[in-house]
C-alpha cells in the first residue's frame, strides 16, 4: 500500500503544492487589481536610498504648487484694494469666498479621483485648469488690459479657476505619493516620505511670500498702479504652476508610476452601503441557510426524543 510520502514521489499533487499554487494565484490576481504600474517598462523601481525614484517628481510638483497657492495670496488682497481700488469690505469678501472655494471643491476632487479618473489623471487635468486660472490672473493684472473691461471680470475668473484646481488636487497628491511604496519597509518609508513632502509645503509657501512681494516695485505709495508690477507678481506664481506640471508629466515619462485604477463606482453611493451595512446583520447564504435549518431540526428532535425517555417520578407521598 502507497503511504503519504510515495504518492509525492510518484507525482501526484500533494496538498502543500497546490495550496501554494492556490496563493500564487491569488496573490498575482490581488496585485493586478490593486493597481498598475503606468510610465516606463521596468516601472518605478526602489533606488539606493530605497525610496521609489518617482517621490521627487511628486515633491517637487507639490513644491511649485504651494508657491503658486501662496505666492499668488500673499498680493492678493493689496491687488484688489491698491490698483483696482475696490473697498477693503469688497476685497475681503471676495478673499474669503476664494479661500471657501478652495476647502470646498476637495470633495470634487476626491469623487473624481477615486470614482472616475483615478489619482495621476485628477492632478493632471486640474493642474492645467490651476495653471489657466493663474495665466488668466496674471494677463488681467498687467498694464496692457483695460481697467473696466478685463480687471474684474479676469480676477472673479481666475480666482474660481485656481479654487478649483488647488482644491480638487489636494486630497490627491499626497495619497498618490503614498502609492508609491510597497515591500517591508513601507511603514517607515511612507513616513520618512510625509515629512520630506510637508517640509517641501512649507519651504513653498514661506519662498513664496518671501519672494512675490519683492517683485512687486516698493514705488506705490499713491495706489495709482503705474509703477506696481502685479503681472509680474502673478506671473511668477503662474509660471511655477506650469513647471510643476511639467515636472508630473516628467515623472510618468522616465520612471513611471504606481497608479491605483478607480472604481467606477460614485462615491456617494459606496457610502450609503457602508452606513446602512453597519447596522445590518449579515446575510447567510441560502445554503447556509438549509444547513443551519436542518441542525436546528435535528437539535430539536433529539431533545424531544431525550424528553420522551425521561420515566414519569411518583407523586410525593
Amino acid at each position: 500500500m502507497k503511504n503519504y510520502h510515495d504518492a509525492r514521489d510518484d507525482g501526484e499533487p500533494d496538498t502543500e503544492s497546490l495550496l501554494s499554487s492556490k496563493s500564487a494565484s491569488s496573490d498575482k490576481e490581488r496585485k493586478g487589481s490593486s493597481g498598475a504600474l503606468v510610465g516606463t517598462e521596468s516601472g518605478p523601481d526602489a533606488g539606493a536610498s530605497g525610496f521609489p525614484p518617482s517621490i521627487k517628481y511628486i515633491v517637487g510638483n507639490e513644491f511649485c504648487e504651494r508657491f503658486c497657492y501662496y505666492g499668488m495670496r500673499a498680493v492678493l488682497i493689496l491687488y484688489m484694494t491698491c490698483p483696482m481700488a475696490l473697498s477693503e469690505s469688497t476685497a475681503i469678501m471676495i478673499n474669503h469666498g476664494f479661500i471657501a472655494m478652495c476647502y470646498l471643491t476637495p470633495l470634487m476632487g476626491g469623487a473624481l479621483s477615486d470614482g472616475y479618473l483615478g489619482k495621476y489623471n485628477t492632478i493632471f487635468y486640474l493642474s492645467i485648469v490651476y495653471a489657466c486660472g493663474s495665466t488668466v490672473l496674471a494677463y488681467s493684472s498687467s498694464d496692457a488690459t483695460p481697467r473696466d473691461a478685463i480687471k474684474l471680470p479676469g480676477l472673479l475668473i481666475g480666482l474660481l479657476l485656481i479654487a478649483v484646481g488647488t482644491g480638487g488636487i489636494k486630497p490627491c497628491v499626497s495619497s498618490f505619493g503614498g502609492d508609491q511604496f510597497r515591500g517591508a519597509n513601507k511603514a517607515v518609508q511612507i513616513q520618512t516620505f510625509f515629512a520630506v513632502f510637508y517640509f517641501a509645503i512649507n519651504a513653498g509657501s514661506v519662498l513664496s511670500i518671501l519672494i512675490t512681494p519683492l517683485l512687486r516695485d516698493y514705488g506705490c505709495p499713491s495706489c495709482g498702479g503705474a509703477d506696481c508690477s502685479f503681472a509680474l507678481a502673478f506671473g511668477l506664481p503662474a509660471l511655477l504652476m506650469i513647471v510643476s506640471i511639467a515636472i508630473l508629466t516628467l515623472g510618468r515619462r522616465r520612471v513611471g508610476y504606481h497608479e491605483v485604477p478607480p472604481s467606477h463606482e460614485p462615491v456617494f453611493s459606496r457610502l450609503f452601503k457602508v452606513r446602512f451595512a453597519e447596522g445590518t446583520p449579515p446575510t447567510a447564504a441560502p445554503s447556509d441557510r438549509k444547513e443551519a435549518s436542518v441542525r436546528r431540526a435535528r437539535s430539536h428532535s433529539h431533545s424531544r426524543r431525550a424528553y420522551d425517555e425521561v420515566p414519569d417520578t411518583p407523586p410525593p407521598r
